[in-house]
């Protein structure tokens, strides 16, 4: 498993909810993610404001 970097873009699926975002801190077992401004609308639904912590084992790399 690759582990992403610092300001690596990463998709991630969330209740459900496929999202696109920039990881912004990396932790031990996850990662911040800022979510993209695509994603925004569809995130708002679920999460309570435009960062997440998504686990590494939950994510792919895109860039």
């Amino acid at each position: 498993m690759t582990k992403a970097n610092i300001g690596d873009r990463i998709r991630f699926t969330k209740d459900k909810v496929q999202l696109e975002g920039h990881v912004e801190i990396v932790y031990e077992n996850s990662v911040m993610v800022s979510i993209d401004n695509t994603f925004l609308e569809k995130a708002s639904r679920i999460l309570p404001n435009d960062r997440t912590i998504i686990s590494h084992k939950k994510y792919d790399i895109i860039s």
